[in-house]
């Protein structure tokens, strides 16, 4: 994937200029279940705050692959 690209639905309807309101974002809460071990991984694989030339893109990659593997 081209992390440049992510987000970008190229079949996705056009926004319409009318409803540019992005004074916030709502994110639903989700249930992950993780052991503390699990936990300390991940904290040690992904360093929330690093640089990044991707707006984070790169950084939630690695978090979402690690939860994708989960088990």
């Amino acid at each position: 994937e081209d992390e440049r690209q992510y987000g970008i639905d190229w079949d996705g309807p056009v926004p319409n200029s009318d409803d540019n309101d992005y004074s916030h974002v709502e994110v639903p809460n989700t249930e992950i279940e993780m052991t503390e071990t699990q936990k300390m991984h991940l904290n040690s694989l992904v360093q929330p705050l690093a640089d990044s030339d991707c707006y984070g893109i790169d950084l939630y990659m690695q978090v979402r692959n690690f939860l994708l593997n989960l088990n």
